[in-house]
């Protein structure tokens, strides 16, 4: 019997991309995604030995498309290189509050994450809540809020109606119980009523929460032991599996624990889009510059792609050693970051 296979909406976005913007590496990238997320998800095989046949000539062909990408990303630098930056101009909190007061007229409003970058672009992550006797659809929210993502500021915001959020937040729900408190609330109408939260229904979803954290942080903790014996055997391309599997197993730990459910994907950019919403601290996973990390993850999942099943995969002794410290160091730093959210809602 015939199976159907349904992508991801990320994943069909992704594709989209290519399809509008010819962009080679994103269509290699997602090939490769499509096949082994298939595999592991829907046939739940893994990848066998069996379909050896079919890898090799398949990874020839992704080989072929690195090195297109290669060269359509170093045209695209060398353009970019001669275009003059645009002139930064910051906008404030302030600001964009008013925006969507005037816009929207919304119950309340909570700043989830602030931050601004070294290129001085400001984010916020924002809940918006909209009033329960609203008419208006969702579309029509989303179109007015993206015209506020003007300039040098990106606005990240979640809308939810009120009569939802208000029964999340009655009956414990972990993650809105940690984002909606007072401290995060920077807007409201003189009619909005934040709940009082539950200790002893806190007490026992932060409970559940460190568990399933603890029991991913355990496994990953026995690959990070499997990437420390393949290192010594100097078998590189092996090592970076399991740090990728260590890397990945951290990362859907916190996300579950966090908020009740992760999305089924082996790819860590759209792993770090929950992320970043329920766990701000770990907006970086394994280096605080933007281009390194993306290089460095990249390495990881051609590595979770490649590694079994290609011989022409080579990962050098210094990315490998970076690898290692940095996802170590993930290791540690995810737990700590876990532990000061859930304190937050335990007090």
């Amino acid at each position: 019997m015939q199976t159907k296979y349904n992508i991801s909406e990320d994943l069909h976005e992704e594709l989209e991309k290519f399809l509008t913007g010819h962009d080679i590496a994103l269509l290699n990238q997602n090939l490769r995604r499509m096949l082994v997320d298939f595999l592991d998800y829907e046939l739940r095989t893994g990848v066998p030995l069996y379909f050896d046949g079919f890898f090799y000539p398949f990874n020839s062909l992704l080989d072929v498309l690195n090195v297109a990408a290669e060269e359509q990303q170093a045209h695209k630098a060398a353009i970019k290189a001669t275009q003059q930056p645009a002139v930064n101009k910051l906008m404030s909190l302030e600001k964009v509050i008013a925006f969507i007061k005037a816009s929207l007229n919304p119950e309340s409003i909570f700043l989830l994450h602030q931050s601004v970058d070294e290129n001085k672009q400001e984010f916020f992550d924002l809940m918006v809540v909209i009033p329960a006797k609203s008419k208006s659809r969702f579309t029509y929210y989303e179109q007015v809020l993206t015209m506020a993502n003007m300039e040098d500021i990106i606005i990240n915001v979640s809308l939810h109606k009120e009569e939802m959020l208000q029964q999340q937040l009655n009956e414990g729900h972990i993650y809105y119980s940690i984002a909606c408190n007072k401290k995060s609330l920077i807007y409201c109408n003189s009619s909005y009523q934040l709940p009082e939260p539950n200790k002893e229904v806190l007490k026992a979803l932060a409970q559940k929460a460190a568990s399933e954290f603890n029991a991913a942080h355990k496994k990953a903790d026995s690959f990070l032991q499997g990437a420390s014996n393949y290192r010594a055997e100097s078998n590189n391309e092996m090592t970076a599996f399991m740090l990728q599997q260590a890397a990945e197993l951290i990362i859907r730990g916190l996300i579950t624990a966090l908020s009740g459910s992760c999305a089924k994907t082996h790819y860590f950019n759209e792993l770090k889009k929950p992320l970043k919403r329920y766990l701000p601290g770990l907006n970086y996973i394994i280096s605080g510059n933007e281009i390194e990390e993306e290089r460095l993850l990249h390495i990881l999942e051609k590595a979770y792609l490649e590694s079994r099943y290609s011989h022409q995969l080579y990962i050098d002794n210094a990315d490998i050693d970076m690898l290692s410290e940095r996802v170590e160091l993930l290791h540690e730093r995810a737990k700590t970051l876990f532990m000061e959210r859930i304190a937050a809602i335990t007090g």
